[in-house]
């Protein structure tokens, strides 16, 4: 998993360099800006090549011409060309940053599960892609923007890699590309200092959070902005040039421009247009004589500018149609049209901070505020300062557009805050990310326009110090502290996946991701949680509720008889499978049953999460059923006890009361990280399970002397660097008799007894 996550980021960053390096020697001026602008021209090819005939085949195939004929491009231009200092300084660096939630949480897989599960709609929205049926099965939302999904289905494709760790591969890039763009952004400042504002472009905090819990359009929009701004810087200083490098100069913005469109929508010319408007004012405020001038410089500017939005609308061509249906979903917005209500927090538990944008934020978990607010406040004073700074130095300096894009940033978060929701209004702020930290690193490491006394040049050295740890002490504690999707309950569930493909399959397990997983299946799931084809009828009395286990007695025996397939947990604290399902295969922790006859009707009086309940013929309604003719299914009651959360590397026990002899044990448990438990001497490991809530695993067996037995369960804690946020939240801990105890005996006896069905027959 790793090879594959990580060989994608691999190529997707020697990708986009090379096709920017490539587009750069054929006349388009994108020095800085080239990974930006690379990255943006496979994403404007994937989501246009994936249409045609072949779809993801077809997207490779295109990808990997490009790629190939900008390498030889560049091998011409450039024989004897050597890589850049600050980029072989700033990728380890950038790279370890990026790799630090999956050290923290010992594995590597998609980001940020159970946190915020959004991805678990983006790799259903990838897989129509690749698979129309799917489209047509679960519905995509129209138009929406599908340039990552359509390059993160290419790299998946192309090189044989599971969908989500391609994501993975493409978030990672990402920041790598961002770090890269950032550290180009210092001319004339020393190499060993660049990586620093490639950091703090690439991994300043709120965007380190954004990224750990694998919101990727936000970054990569991020870094689009960000490469217009260092492209316009660029194109400014030599805009004396000839009449034909002005005209290709200008191409690289409508690729920018076009790749943020098919990123993010319409929505993304908010930050574009805005950016470009404010530096257009600026320039004309600064340089008055140019009104008196107005035709030249309009037949100096007006051509180049011309082609450049015509080739923007070729480009934009192929999503047009999907660009002008969201925007009637949407509207100008959300808010007033529904798609997100103005009350809506998404994941957040509150309207965000606009100091956290700043870079320093003393909180592992970005939703909420520090403790000591005061401290909190001196410190975000701190970082306004220096941003401050580096936008005056800008200004000083008549480098104008990046001060325009921090101003445009900070009013578009402004206008979101005005009747926006505040999942929202965070989004502006995480996408401004990049150019603030551009501007902090302008301010902390750009050279004075003139010589310093030794008392300035010591105090700003110990502020760019304390900012730089205060900076990179909050992106740590943030990348540290969110979590990585465990990965064996995927591959099982994916293995099962390709057992059941083309059939019907029920589901009753809990996980954002089934629809994913199970997309070559009919799958129904009774999950609320989960898309699926909603054959499954749940059971009146016994409904589907959130953090509850589910099994056999959920469901309708009837709406059962629909379906090839089903998969369960593998827990024997379960209700007993009817008898027209056979175990076809049983894991660590799910089973597969095949449906091999008829399911009949039977009965329930248990409440949802249990498997049976005490027939008490002390209610009136129960000792009227106990003298009704039928059979009962009764087994001797299970042992359950709440067992509470836990942290890294903490321990915690539970008793359970047993009689003599020897019960299976089973766990209901959520964590980030693998677990041990441990009862009458010994002990099972537990793998990491982090989707939704509810469902009881197996355990193992032990043998008990009649005496209270302890249950110990213990979370491991894979690296130093793991974050106190990495919690395991297990529910309880049940013990069943083994072996199991069902048996068939007259309703009429079963009254004080523990029932896990019945069945009525007619008098």
């Amino acid at each position: 998993m790793t090879l594959q996550a990580w060989g994608s980021a691999a190529l997707l960053v020697l990708g986009s360099i090379v096709v920017g390096q490539a587009l750069n020697l054929l006349g388009l001026r994108c020095r800085a800006a080239g990974p930006a602008v690379g990255l943006s021209a496979l994403i404007v090819l994937a989501a246009v090549s994936i249409k045609l005939p072949g779809r993801a085949v077809t997207a490779a195939s295109v990808l990997l011409v490009v790629a190939l004929a900008a390498l030889v491009v560049v091998i011409r231009g450039r024989r004897a060309s050597r890589p850049a200092t600050a980029a072989i300084l700033t990728l380890p660096i950038v790279g370890f940053g990026a790799a630090i939630p999956f050290i923290a949480n010992g594995r590597t897989g998609l980001l940020g599960v159970s946190l915020d599960n959004d991805t678990a709609n983006h790799l259903e929205y990838a897989q129509s892609l690749r698979q129309p049926a799917v489209a047509a099965r679960y519905g995509v939302s129209p138009g929406y923007p599908l340039g990552p999904h359509s390059l993160a289905d290419a790299v998946a494709t192309g090189l044989g890699v599971r969908l989500d760790l391609a994501f993975v591969g493409l978030l990672v890039a990402t920041v790598l590309i961002t770090g890269l763009v950032g550290a180009a952004s210092l001319p004339g400042v020393s190499s060993w200092c660049k990586p620093i504002a490639g950091v703090l472009a690439a991994l300043l905090y709120l965007p380190a959070a954004y990224y750990a819990e694998a919101s990727f359009k936000e970054l990569l929009l991020g870094v689009m902005l960000l490469g217009i701004v260092l492209h316009v810087e660029e194109l400014r200083v030599g805009w004396t040039a000839t009449g034909r490098d002005r005209w290709l100069g200008l191409i690289a913005l409508s690729v920018l421009c076009a790749a943020a469109i098919y990123t993010y929508s319409y929505p993304a010319l908010a930050w574009i247009g805005v950016t470009l408007a404010l530096w257009a004012a600026a320039e004309l405020v600064t340089h008055l004589g140019w009104l008196r001038q107005w035709r030249p410089r309009l037949l100096d500017l007006g051509p180049p500018a011309a082609l450049a939005g015509m080739i923007l609308l070729v480009l934009l061509v192929p999503t047009l149609g999907g660009v002008v249906t969201f925007a009637r979903s949407v509207g100008v917005s959300p808010s007033a049209s529904g798609v997100i209500a103005a009350s809506s927090l998404g994941n957040l538990a509150g309207p965000l901070s606009p100091y956290e944008a700043l870079g320093i934020w003393n909180q592992t978990d970005f939703r909420f505020a520090p403790a000591n607010l005061f401290h909190a406040g001196e410190l975000s004073a701190l970082a306004l300062a220096v941003l401050v700074v580096g936008v005056l130095w800008s200004i000083r300096r008549r480098e104008l557009i990046l001060p325009a894009a921090v101003a445009a940033c900070a009013f578009v978060f402004w206008r979101s805050n005005q009747g926006q929701s505040p999942y929202v209004a965070a989004k502006a702020l995480v996408i401004g990310g990049p150019v603030v930290g551009v501007a902090q690193s302008r301010a902390l490491l750009g050279f004075p326009a003139f010589r310093a006394p030794r008392w300035i040049a010591a105090g700003r050295l110990a502020v760019m110090v304390g900012f730089l740890v205060a900076a990179m002490h909050s992106s740590y504690d943030a990348l540290r502290s969110e979590p990585v999707w465990a990965p064996e309950s995927t591959r099982e569930l994916l293995a099962l996946g390709k057992r059941t493909r083309g059939q019907s399959l029920l589901f009753l397990g809990a996980s954002d991701y089934a629809d994913w997983i199970f997309s070559d299946s009919d799958m129904s799931a009774l999950s609320p949680d989960s898309v699926s084809m909603a054959q499954a009828i749940p059971r009146p009395n016994k409904p589907p509720t959130y953090a509850t286990a589910l099994d056999f007695d959920n469901v309708d025996p009837s709406s059962i008889n629909r379906f090839d397939w089903v998969i369960t947990t593998n827990t024997t604290y379960a209700s007993q499978p009817p008898p027209g399902v056979r175990l076809v295969r049983r894991l660590r922790m799910y089973e597969l049953w095949r449906r091999v006859g008829q399911i009949a009707p039977r009965e329930t009086i248990e409440p949802s999460g249990a498997p049976g309940a005490v027939l008490s013929c002390r209610v009136p309604a129960e000792r009227q059923l106990s003298r009704q003719r039928g059979i009962a299914a009764v087994m001797a009651a299970p042992a359950v006890a709440a067992v509470p959360a836990v942290g890294p590397a903490g321990t915690v026990s539970s008793v359970l009361k047993l009689r003599a002899g020897t019960w299976n044990l089973s766990l209901q448990y959520a964590s980030d990280e693998p677990l041990r438990v441990s009862a009458g001497g010994r002990g099972w490991p537990m793998p990491a399970y982090n989707d939704r809530p509810g469902p009881f695993f197996a355990v193992g067996s032990v043998a008990s002397t009649g005496a209270p037995l302890t249950v110990t369960v213990h979370e491991q804690q894979p690296s130093a660097l793991t974050g106190p946020n990495l919690i395991s939240q297990p529910g309880a801990v049940a013990a069943v008799p083994d072996p199991d105890p069902r048996r068939l005996i007259p309703l009429r006896r079963a009254c004080g007894r523990y029932v896990d069905w019945f069945q009525l027959r007619p008098s």
